[in-house]
C-alpha cells in the first residue's frame, strides 16, 4: 500500500508507516484520508492561469506498477478546472474505490507540469506543487 505522485515519493509513504500495525480496515481508512488530502492539496497548489493544469490531474489505482488511471478528460488533455473543484472530486471517488492493498498514484499529464513543479509560475507556485502539498498534508495529519 502506498501513495505516489507519478513516482514513489517516500515522504507520502512515511505518513502511512504509523498505520502498519492497525487492522486492514483502519489502514485503508487512513490511507484514503491521506490520499484525499493529497488530491485536494495537489490541485489547490497547481497554478490556475487557464485551469488546464488543475484539470490535468488524474489518479491511478493498482499494484506492482500496473495502474488504471482516471482523468477528467482525455488522457493527455485534461478538462479545464479553473476553480479546482472537479479534479479533486473525481480523484476522491477513485480513492474510495481502491482496495486496501492497492497503491494510489497521482499524475498530471499536461505537457508543462514539469515547469510548474520547478517553480516556473513565480507568482502562483514559486515552490512548485509537491513540496507545498507535502508540507500541508503533514501539518494536517501530524500537526
Amino acid at each position: 500500500m502506498s501513495i505516489q505522485v507519478d513516482r514513489n515519493v517516500k515522504q507520502f509513504n512515511d505518513l502511512l508507516e504509523s498505520a502498519k500495525e492497525l487492522p486492514r480496515v483502519e489502514q485503508k481508512r487512513r490511507r484514503d484520508r491521506i490520499a484525499k488530502a493529497v488530491a485536494e492539496k495537489l490541485v489547490a497548489n497547481t497554478p490556475r492561469k487557464t485551469g488546464k493544469a488543475r484539470g490535468g490531474w488524474g489518479v491511478g489505482v493498482g499494484k506492482g506498477g500496473a495502474y488504471k488511471f482516471t482523468f477528467l478528460g482525455k488522457r493527455n488533455a485534461g478538462l479545464l478546472d479553473f476553480e479546482g473543484r472537479r479534479a479533486p472530486a473525481m480523484m476522491k471517488r477513485a480513492v474510495d474505490a481502491a482496495k486496501w492493498d492497492q497503491d494510489i498514484v497521482f499524475r498530471n499529464n499536461v505537457s508543462y507540469i514539469g515547469l510548474l513543479e520547478s517553480g516556473y509560475s513565480r507568482t502562483q507556485a514559486p515552490a512548485g506543487i509537491l513540496t507545498p502539498t507535502l508540507i500541508a498534508v503533514r501539518i494536517q495529519f501530524f500537526g
